[in-house]
């Protein structure tokens, strides 16, 4: 995932828009809509947005940060439902 598109998800996540987005960085919507097309960024303009969106630098330069959290949350799916599976075959042994 380019760095553009990793901030349009953290945009997301955090109820954001570009025009908010744009607000805190007294830029333009047009100006953030054509920075977040390119693939990378100046540092100093990631910085900004970084603190802006309350994540470290590094995060837009990890890789599989999607997947990570993707597979965190396919984890807690997961346990949830095996915690109901034991809890019905408890159910079902009762009666």
């Amino acid at each position: 995932m380019n760095i553009g598109n990793r901030i349009k998800t953290l945009l997301a996540e955090k109820n954001m828009t570009q025009k908010m987005l744009a607000e805190q960085l007294n830029q333009s919507p047009v100006v953030i809509t054509n920075m977040l097309k390119k693939k990378t960024l100046d540092t100093g303009k990631l910085e900004k947005i970084a603190k802006i969106l309350n994540v470290p630098i590094i995060y837009f330069f990890e890789e599989d940060n999607n997947t990570d959290r993707e597979h965190r949350e396919l984890v807690g799916i997961l346990e949830k439902q095996i915690k109901l599976l034991e809890e019905i075959a408890i159910a079902v042994k009762k009666h």
